[in-house]
């Protein structure tokens, strides 16, 4: 019987390889991000700002295009300018 524990019992585990790979996977990332800090809110935070302002940016010049295009050059100095 112990012949037959030792030749099959290293089998079954290398058998459960695909599971024993996510199963430590998952394990190593959630002890990492209890002990890793808060870097990442940091940076969410940070991106998010950037995307705020490139937002608004892009409706600034979607107006400006939308007036110059309407016939009203008031925007056009503002453009140029931007363009140097």
């Amino acid at each position: 019987m112990r012949e037959a524990l030792t030749a099959f019992v290293p089998l079954f585990a290398f058998m459960l390889l695909p599971v024993w790979i996510p199963l430590l996977t998952v394990t190593v990332g959630w002890v990492a991000d209890r002990v890793g800090g808060r870097k990442h809110d940091a940076f969410a935070a940070r991106l998010a700002d950037v995307k705020a302002r490139s937002h608004a940016r892009r409706a600034e010049l979607a107006a400006a295009r939308h007036e110059l295009q309407a016939g009203t050059h008031a925007a056009r100095p503002a453009l140029v300018a931007e363009a140097a």
